[in-house]
């Protein structure tokens, strides 16, 4: 779908998880939104969607067209870095 609030590809990332190429499902997920970034295969026709779970998360991220970036919960996921792109 076109839709970016129907993605196509999600990856989720936690304070637990791994930055391994195998990993970005919910039962593995990435360890930062940066490498995450860098595993989803985007574009305008097949639209990617970041799910950071709960948790307090440290980094700069840099964006992407087509992807978006989504907290499980306004008052418990937190992104401290700069957003750049």
């Amino acid at each position: 779908p076109n839709d970016i609030d129907s993605p196509q590809v999600v990856r989720f990332v936690a304070t637990s998880g791994t930055d391994n190429v195998a990993s970005g499902s919910v039962s593995q997920p990435y360890r930062t939104v940066n490498f995450a970034l860098s595993q989803i295969p985007a574009s305008s026709g097949n639209p990617g969607r970041i799910f950071v779970l709960n948790g307090t998360h440290r980094g700069n991220v840099t964006m992407r067209q087509h992807v978006t970036i989504v907290g499980e919960g306004s008052d418990s996921t937190t992104i401290i870095g700069d957003f750049i792109g």
